[in-house]
């Protein structure tokens, strides 16, 4: 074989390779794409779930209300599954609806976020509640997180309970509670009391 016809030989060879890296290259970030994609679909499904339930409540021509929101473990990324959270902000404007943005977003696939948004008005007395240590923010201040972490392997968030009253003891007084809870039974999720106030229950007349 002629030096010329070798290198000819080595040349295609290379060719060949080069194509098949960058097809494999191609193909896995279309993957990638396609994974993420269905994981931010699948995100923007759990912020709207949460979202449109406090929406609901809030809107609800009844006076005291509550849901409970059930959480999976998991959400879908392509074949498999991605762990993930959802940090709920509060925010108080003075003289413009308040605002709860609800994010979703995967510990496990970056890009993979979605957030929705609920706006109502600033009167309503807003407590976010970490049933699970008993941490409680007030609407004292102008904005509060609270997280839900679903796929956490110690003591996940299984519930999102959502409560809107009237006060029982403060007329003119209503009430937005947003629970995170860790509790197998979503009805242990929501007896906590507030500061120096009765229970939630008491506050808002549920048994």
């Amino acid at each position: 074989m002629k030096k010329s016809q070798i290198e000819l030989w080595m040349l295609s060879k290379f060719a060949i390779l080069f194509f098949i890296l960058a097809l494999a290259a191609f193909l896995f970030i279309v993957s990638e794409t396609e994974k993420a994609g269905l994981c931010s679909t699948e995100a923007g499904a759990q912020s709207a779930l949460v979202a449109n339930s406090i929406n609901n409540v809030l809107n609800n021509p009844i006076e005291d209300q509550q849901v409970v929101v059930k959480l999976p473990s998991a959400i879908t990324l392509g074949s498999g599954l991605s762990a993930y959270t959802i940090n709920m902000t509060y925010i108080k404007q003075s003289n413009a609806p308040s605002i709860i943005n609800v994010q979703t977003q995967s510990t496990t696939s970056v890009g993979c976020s979605s957030q929705k948004s609920v706006f109502f008005p600033n009167t309503i007395r807003v407590y976010f509640i970490n049933a699970s240590g008993g941490q409680i923010q007030s609407a004292n201040t102008n904005q509060m997180s609270l997280t839900a972490y679903p796929s956490s392997q110690n003591n996940p968030t299984r519930f999102i309970i959502i409560i809107k009253c009237a006060s029982k003891t403060k007329v003119g007084v209503n009430y937005l509670f947003v629970i995170t809870c860790t509790q197998t039974d979503a009805s242990l999720c929501y007896g906590y009391g507030i500061y120096n106030t009765p229970s939630i229950s008491t506050l808002c007349g549920f048994s």
